[in-house]
């Protein structure tokens, strides 16, 4: 598991939920996800006008519009990461052999659950990736990240 949604008191929260969700309904999808990415402590507070013209140099056209394409399942996806505050005591009865990984550039508060999980999961093997951050599997480092899930599985 690479950076999991896990909330640990109250670490996690969507306060953003009002203001995205009535973007996303009006349509106005770079709004939403600005509501987002603020609200959920990812970046810096400023002017949305401003934000958005940084987000289509940064990401282009193409990159928002996978995003996009995700905005309702992402509400979804926090929405219950939130619900299942502090379950993650639960977690003590899983026995399998478990990997955890993580990007060295990932977000500080993903950093402290891992650790928080690694203490839980007693038979986790955690790895680290240097250089690579949340989003470590999908972009420059997918082979690495599939490499080290190979090793896992296969030893």
């Amino acid at each position: 598991m690479y950076d999991p949604g896990v909330c640990i008191d109250n670490s996690i929260t969507i306060k953003w939920a009002d203001n995205y969700n009535e973007n996303l309904r009006a349509g106005k999808r770079i709004e939403a996800f600005i509501d987002f990415i603020v609200g959920s402590g990812s970046a810096p507070k400023l002017s949305k006008w401003y934000f958005k013209i940084i987000l289509k140099i940064v990401l282009g056209k193409n990159k928002l519009d996978k995003i996009f394409h995700l905005l309702p399942q992402n509400l979804l996806e926090h929405q219950q990461i939130v619900l299942l505050n502090n379950t993650y005591k639960n977690y003590t009865s899983i026995t399998a052999k478990f990997l955890l990984m993580s990007g060295e550039k990932s977000p500080k508060l993903i950093l402290r659950t891992m650790q928080r999980l690694k203490n839980i999961l007693t038979n986790a093997e955690f790895h680290l990736f240097k250089k690579l951050d949340h989003f470590g599997p999908t972009e420059k480092g997918f082979k690495a990240v599939a490499l080290r899930v190979k090793t896992f599985y296969l030893n």
